[in-house]
């Protein structure tokens, strides 16, 4: 049941009406936000009305910007749960040398922490993918338009 709201509410919010010929089609929400998104930046419908999304392509962002987008948090995420870990381990008093348990505890916490921190790595890499896979196919096609003519 809970995955078939997704999917109505999914199929809501990426459904666009366009405001010239009333035309349905398919487009992310738009980005308010001031943090960098990564994505398409504009969808064109079938009469030439153009729709600005607010993310951008990777290939855009500078250096600066594509190392925010990317590693903004990944590094504190096992740091936190390395110390929250280590100091819960300690306090627990399970094992006599406390610092072992502090120890061990930190270990696992640390491997958490980079588990969390691979997934959202991957999480944010899926749209970098998706928009280098975009703007190559962009590129061929302009190439080959080029050779035809």
């Amino acid at each position: 049941m809970f995955g078939i709201i997704d999917l109505i509410v999914l199929i809501l919010i990426r459904r666009r009406h366009c405001e010239r010929c009333g035309r349905a089609f398919w487009a992310a929400p738009p980005h308010g936000g001031r943090e960098v998104a990564v994505g398409r930046e504009r969808y064109f419908c079938l009469c030439g009305s153009k729709y600005e999304t607010g993310r951008r392509e990777w290939m855009h962002l500078s250096w600066q910007e594509k190392r925010k987008y990317l590693w903004s948090g990944l590094l504190m995420i096992p740091l936190v749960t390395t110390v929250l870990a280590a100091t819960g381990g300690y306090f627990l008093k399970w094992h006599e040398p406390y610092w072992f348990m502090s120890v061990f505890i930190g270990f696992l916490g640390l491997l958490s922490g980079l588990i969390c921190s691979t997934l959202l790595l991957f999480i944010r890499g899926l749209p970098v993918v998706v928009s280098l896979r975009r703007t190559r196919q962009g590129a061929d096609s302009r190439r080959h338009s080029y050779v035809a003519n």
